[in-house]
C-alpha cells in the first residue's frame, strides 16, 4: 500500500478561520495599543509561518509506503522506517497516527478526507478498522 500525501485544503480553512478569529480578537480586547500591536505583530508572524510551511512540502510527509511487515515515510526522497502505526484518534472527517521511528522521534500525523486521493483514503481508513490497531 503506497499513499500519496497531499495538502489538505480543510486543514489550510481551519487555521485561515483561527487566524482570522485571533485577529478580530484584538479588536475585542481593551489592552493599550502598543500590547495590541505587540500581539497583532505576534498573530501575524504565527501566521506567515504557518503559510510558508503549508507551501513548501519539504519539510512533510510525501508518501507513505506498507509493504506486508515495514513502513516507510518519504520525506524529501529520503526513507525513514517506522514501526507500525498507532492510532491516536479516528472518526468520519479526521484520523490521527503516530508513527514511531527510532532515530528520528515519533512523526504524528493527521489526515482529512481530502489529504488523500479517495481510494487512498478508503484504503487506509479500512486498514486502520479492520487490522485492530490500537487507539491510544
Amino acid at each position: 500500500m503506497v499513499l500519496h500525501l497531499k495538502n489538505s485544503r480543510i486543514e489550510f480553512a481551519l487555521a485561515l478561520l483561527i487566524f482570522l478569529a485571533a485577529f478580530y480578537s484584538l479588536t475585542l480586547i481593551d489592552l493599550p495599543k502598543l500590547s495590541l500591536l505587540a500581539l497583532g505583530i505576534f498573530v501575524a508572524a504565527l501566521c506567515i509561518d504557518y503559510l510558508t510551511n503549508y507551501f513548501q512540502t519539504k519539510l512533510r510527509v510525501q508518501r507513505i509506503s506498507y509493504n506486508g511487515n515495514s513502513w516507510q515515510l518519504f520525506i524529501e526522497d529520503k526513507a525513514i522506517e517506522t514501526a507500525a502505526p498507532r492510532m491516536r484518534f479516528f472518526s468520519e472527517f479526521l484520523i490521527t497516527v503516530d508513527f514511531p521511528a527510532e532515530n528520528h522521534g515519533n512523526f504524528r500525523l493527521m489526515f482529512f478526507p481530502d489529504s488523500l486521493c479517495k481510494p487512498e483514503w478508503l484504503q487506509f481508513r479500512r486498514f486502520l478498522r479492520f487490522e485492530n490497531l490500537p487507539v491510544n
